[in-house]
């Protein structure tokens, strides 16, 4: 194609042409022209942050670490989760250890048979530093239905951030427990301001 610009490619059959089209593989070689950036790696940015919890709120010595340690398991007995005590707004927060663009949240549910419906009513919030403070900056609705889930994923297509916190509603009592929170989008810079 003599070193063309393009941003895909499509393999069809001539519209005279009957049968079907097979195809194994296709792979396209070329080369990034010099004023298009290089694509940046989506990474886990919550793996090696810090988490924290809020002060009442680690029991049975399931501290809110277990929920970065990139062990996926719902059940309590296989001691990878965080469960908190219970409370008014629980809430977990991940600092990141750089400042990210973030695509989406995964937040891996609890399935023990008494406690999955836990996080319903939990938000998933995106947190970055306004005037030296951590302050709110893009918020999921609350998590309707969690009973029997899972998994929930939490698109925020590209917002920065610099933390992520999962909260109860303030006005309700209750207890915080899942197991595994991944953050996915592009580092940028040191977190810290």
């Amino acid at each position: 194609f003599n070193n063309r610009r393009a941003a895909g490619i499509r393999v069809s059959k001539s519209p005279d042409t009957k049968g079907v089209l097979g195809i194994a593989e296709a792979v396209v070689m070329g080369t990034r022209p010099n004023d298009m950036p290089p694509p940046e790696p989506i990474v886990n940015l919550a793996k090696w942050g810090e988490a924290q919890a809020s002060s009442s709120s680690i029991c049975f010595r399931k501290g809110p670490w277990r929920t970065i340690d990139g062990k996926i398991k719902p059940f309590i007995a296989d001691n990878s989760m965080f469960h908190s005590c219970s409370g008014y707004g629980e809430w977990l927060m991940v600092e990141f250890n750089k400042v990210g663009s973030v695509d989406y949240v995964d937040l891996y549910n609890r399935l023990d048979s008494c406690c999955s419906a836990r996080l319903a009513g939990s938000t998933v919030e995106l947190l970055d530093y306004v005037d030296g403070e951590l302050a709110v900056v893009a918020s999921s609705p609350p998590i309707a239905d969690s009973a029997g889930i899972p998994k929930f994923r939490i698109p925020f297509n590209g917002v920065q951030a610099s933390a992520v916190r999962i909260r109860q509603d303030p006005k309700v009592k209750g207890v915080l427990s899942f197991t595994e929170l991944v953050v996915m989008g592009t580092a940028d810079a040191d977190a810290t301001t």
